[in-house]
Order: structure tokens, then C-alpha cells, then sequence
């Protein structure tokens, strides 16, 4: 609970801080006059790196939690599945049970049907603690559930964020500069 913690105070961090250089950063580069220049300089190059070594460790991290979620959410699916497999073996050594004679072979498939329904019982619990913590207490980072979406939605941002960058770069710089002087 406290790795955890710490974690998404971390996070919290990350965003903050890759919030405030993507402002920064765009800013100053829209602001410019010499805009390929500003780009290359090794202050921008930072912010760059900055920004994508944030983003990669904030996809990793959601991405590792919608894994964590998805496969609790798997687990309880194929304990349901082993539990019906189970139940159709139940019923047919309860249908030889009810066909049979021999005193031997009812104790046998008597004593068969009680474990096994011993076992059913034991995935049933197991599966309704699985589904109660899956529902309860997801993996959440920054107090979202991590989902494969929210994922999508950080890259998309980042994306975004590189696509207003080349656009600018590849406008002429005084576009700005000449629509202020008028």
C-alpha cells in the first residue's frame, strides 16, 4: 500500500510536471521568431526527451495496471468455467449413482460427488473474493481505474503534443509576428 502510494504521488508529479513543459515548450516555440533554431536548442531537446521519457513511464505504468485489472477480471472467468466443469461431473456420477447396484461402486461414486462438491464450493468462494477485490479495489493510478482507454488517451495527448510542434515548425516563423504587427 505504501509502494503504492508513493507511486501515484509520483505520477502525480510526472503529470504535473510534463503539463507545465508541454505549456512551456509550445509557448516558447510559437512565440519565437526563429523557430527551427529554438527547436534545436539543447534547452528544447530536454523538454523533448522530458516530456516522452514521462509519457513512456506513465503509459507503462497504466498499461501494466489495466494488465493487473483485465487479468484479476480472467482468473474469476476461469474459475467459473472449471467450477461448470466440475458440476457436469457431478451430475454424471449422480446419474451412474442412481443406475448403479453393486454396493461398492455407490460408495465409491458416492464419496466422488461429495468431493467434488466440496471442490465446486471452494472455487465458488474463491471466485466471489476475486470478483469483490476486482470490484472494490482495482488497480487505480492518480485515482482513475487503469484502463487500456485512459492508456490510449495519455499517448493520444503526447501525440498531439508532437503534432503541434511539427506544424509549427514546418509554418513560417513569422506568421505569427507579421499577424501582431498589423
Amino acid at each position: 500500500e505504501r509502494f503504492k502510494f508513493r507511486l501515484e504521488l509520483y505520477v502525480i508529479a510526472a503529470m504535473a510536471m510534463l503539463l507545465v513543459m508541454m505549456v512551456v515548450a509550445l509557448f516558447t516555440l510559437g512565440m519565437s521568431q526563429d523557430r527551427m533554431r529554438t527547436f534545436l536548442t539543447p534547452w528544447f531537446m530536454q523538454v523533448l526527451l522530458s516530456v516522452t521519457m514521462c509519457v513512456g513511464f506513465l503509459i507503462i505504468i497504466m498499461q501494466c495496471g489495466a494488465s493487473v485489472n483485465s487479468i484479476l477480471q480472467s482468473h474469476s472467468q476461469t474459475l467459473c468455467s472449471h467450477a461448470l466443469r466440475l458440476n457436469r461431473k457431478v451430475e454424471k456420477a449422480q446419474f451412474q449413482l442412481q443406475h448403479e447396484t453393486d454396493p461398492k461402486k455407490i460408495d465409491t461414486l458416492t464419496e466422488k460427488v461429495e468431493h467434488l462438491k466440496e471442490i465446486i464450493e471452494k472455487l465458488d468462494s474463491m471466485t466471489e473474493i476475486i470478483d469483490t477485490n476486482t470490484e472494490m479495489r482495482p488497480f487505480k493510478v492518480f485515482g482513475f481505474e487503469a484502463q487500456s482507454s485512459l492508456t490510449m488517451s495519455i499517448t493520444t495527448t503526447a501525440v498531439s503534443f508532437y503534432g503541434v510542434i511539427i506544424t509549427l515548425l514546418t509554418n513560417s516563423s513569422d506568421t505569427v509576428y507579421s499577424a501582431l504587427d498589423r
